[in-house]
């Protein structure tokens, strides 16, 4: 969600869009898993957020869960 200022800014041309993470299940389901303890290590390593799917590559997919959280947790809802 935009912050209050730029929201401001921005009044009435604003479109909000919840986007959740994988749940379990649904994890399993989009990557057509069969070994559920394998899945579930994966899930439990990678988390269920659906953006780290388009990396490929280990650490760039790291990287973007440690950006995600660092936006989410240290810079929106520690300021609050």
């Amino acid at each position: 969600m935009l912050s209050s200022d730029l929201a401001t800014l921005f009044t009435g041309r604003t479109f909000e869009i919840r986007v959740y993470p994988f749940s379990f299940a649904e994890y399993v389901k989009y990557f057509e898993y069969t070994d559920f303890y394998a899945a579930f290590d994966k899930y439990v390593t990678e988390g269920g957020m659906a953006g780290s799917y388009v990396y490929k590559d280990r650490e760039a997919k790291y990287d973007y869960i440690v950006e995600v959280f660092n936006t989410l947790i240290v810079r929106d809802i520690r300021r609050k």
